[in-house]
């Protein structure tokens, strides 16, 4: 079994620097429709089984271009959503983002229930991303099916080192977190492992 993970296209978010996790019009830019496209091509060469996205538009815009291009229908599922800034949803003034760093900041140095005002913590998310990852892995664990997961770069950068024991902690900032980027991850006797981050390899010594 094996799962692609992808984090959506550039967004007119991404590119005004807003804090964007909830319902906000913030969809993908032209460039992201690109990514998009070009994402789709990749992991049709998978012939992926199924396809999952976070309900957040701009992830909801990358997956229907994957969907055109494998024939297959797009299930949004929660579990894949962005962690909520909110107090700071729709802020991009650098005091809201200093607050943000900080909180992040925090994430990384093992403080999961740290959170934005009125926003998640990383223990949220952890509670609605890991029991579904279980549930899918049980799913299909004893079938060769390949499942493509689109979501977001703080989900994936801090929950993927959750799951797979050779993703380090600061897998993102180490190996880059790129729009449309894949994110390979094989089930294993041992457990999850990631073979691929945004197109390079890994080991399974890495941590």
């Amino acid at each position: 079994m094996r799962l692609i993970f992808a984090r959506h296209g550039q967004s007119e978010a991404n590119v005004l620097r807003i804090m964007s996790n909830r319902d906000l019009p913030h969809g993908l830019t032209a460039l992201g429709w690109e990514q998009a496209e070009a994402l789709a091509e990749r992991i049709a060469v998978e012939a992926p089984t199924a396809l999952y996205c976070s309900p957040i538009l701009r992830a909801r815009q990358t997956a229907s271009a994957v969907a055109k291009r494998c024939g297959l229908s797009a299930l949004p599922v929660d579990a894949l959503r962005e962690p909520d800034c909110g107090e700071l949803e729709g802020l991009g003034d650098p005091a809201s983002w200093q607050v943000h760093d900080a909180t992040v900041a925090r994430w990384r140095a093992g403080e999961g229930d740290a959170r934005p005002p009125g926003g998640d913590s990383l223990n949220d998310v952890r509670a609605r991303f890991l029991p579904f990852l279980d549930d899918l892995v049980s799913l299909y664990r004893a079938t060769p099916a390949t499942i493509a997961l689109v979501a977001h770069g703080s989900l994936l950068g801090n929950l993927l080192p959750d799951v797979c024991a050779n993703v380090p902690a600061d897998a993102a900032q180490r190996y880059g977190m790129p729009n449309a980027g894949t994110f390979v991850v094989e089930v294993r006797p041992r457990g999850l492992v990631c073979v691929e981050w945004a197109g390079q390899a890994l080991i399974e010594a890495n941590k």
